[in-house]
Order: structure tokens, then C-alpha cells, then sequence
């Protein structure tokens, strides 16, 4: 059987590497209209990651899904102001937060130390 010449096979390895982290970045924001926004803080993720919510009075809802101590802390999105930050919360707790959100980018992130640099984070549009 002949063997491939190595350009064709270098480009269709290419190729097959640049399908495969397409898929890698953020996950597509999912839309939220109900209220109250519900989010779960678990070992070492916010879920859903990524939501897209109406711009202005926004109550969160955090849940403790996870076997640690958790804090949720909402900033602005270049991470320079805190907007929000409930309380620690044990396993299975929960916190009421109520934010005014103008249109823009927001991260929700865990206060607990090195758990945001470990994944749990998450980003808030609101539109």
C-alpha cells in the first residue's frame, strides 16, 4: 500500500487539531427571564457557568451544592468593583442577593481562597 505523501497528512492533522479546540472558551451564555436566578456553587464550578439576564433589579439565589464551604462574590467584569457577596455558605445552604444591573458583563465567582483560580467562576450579561 502507498504511503502518503507528507504534506497532505501534516495539513489533515492540522485540521483535525483546529476542529478539536473549536470548541474551547467560554460556554454560550443561557437566557434567564424568570426570577429569581438560581445558581449552584459546587467543588470547583458555578453552574450554569454562563447566563444572560434582563439588565436591572436582578435577586440571585445561591445554593451550596457542594461538600465545602462556599461564598459567592459578584464583581464587574474587569473584576475591579464587588457588587455582591453573600455569606459563607455550608453544604446545602443558601443567600438571597438583590443587584441593580446595567447593561454589561459580570463575574460570579466563589470568595472562598484559590476556588476561583481552581474554575468556580462564572460570567452574568445583562442585556
Amino acid at each position: 500500500m502507498p504511503s502518503l505523501p507528507p504534506l497532505p497528512l501534516a495539513a489533515a492533522a492540522g485540521a483535525a487539531a483546529a476542529a478539536a479546540l473549536a470548541g474551547c472558551g467560554e460556554p454560550a451564555p443561557v437566557a434567564v427571564d424568570a426570577a429569581p436566578l438560581r445558581l449552584t456553587l459546587s467543588e470547583y464550578r458555578v453552574e450554569p457557568q454562563a447566563v444572560r439576564v434582563p439588565a436591572g433589579r436582578v435577586e440571585i439565589v445561591v445554593r451550596n451544592g457542594g461538600a465545602t464551604v462556599h461564598r459567592l462574590q459578584l464583581r464587574s467584569g474587569d473584576r475591579t468593583r464587588t457588587l455582591a457577596t453573600s455569606p459563607p455558605l455550608r453544604p446545602g445552604q443558601t443567600a438571597r442577593l438583590v443587584v441593580e444591573l446595567a447593561p454589561g458583563r459580570y463575574v460570579d465567582a466563589c470568595a472562598v481562597e484559590r476556588h476561583d483560580t481552581l474554575g468556580e467562576h462564572g460570567t452574568i450579561v445583562a442585556r
